[in-house]
């Protein structure tokens, strides 16, 4: 995962799929960040490279957007495929969420 700060906007561009075996890994570390530098306005999750997500990769998605939606924070997706685009949808994610497609 890169991590970029723009504008005072967290980018966390995701290099792996999200599935259960690499959330962990990448919740740890957007945790971190977001604790160490609370002034930021808002995340960012770049979903460019991520060909394939299941259901705890969907958890993952919603509790970020809890966290950050909790501190009144911006909170958006991008780069989401349209196999993507199409599964958020049916699950409504985009009604309460900013999508961007790729």
């Amino acid at each position: 995962m890169d991590i970029f700060l723009k504008d005072n906007i967290f980018i966390f561009k995701i290099k792996t799929d999200l599935t259960a075996t690499t959330i962990k890994g990448l919740l740890i570390n957007i945790k971190n960040q977001i604790d160490e530098y609370k002034e930021y306005e808002g995340i960012e999750i770049n979903l460019e490279e991520v060909k394939s997500i299941d259901s705890m990769g969907i958890t993952f998605l919603i509790g970020i957007y809890k966290i950050v939606n909790k501190e009144n924070k911006k909170f958006k997706l991008t780069g989401v495929s349209e196999a993507m685009l199409k599964l958020f949808k049916t699950m409504k994610l985009h009604e309460i969420v900013e999508i961007e497609k790729a």
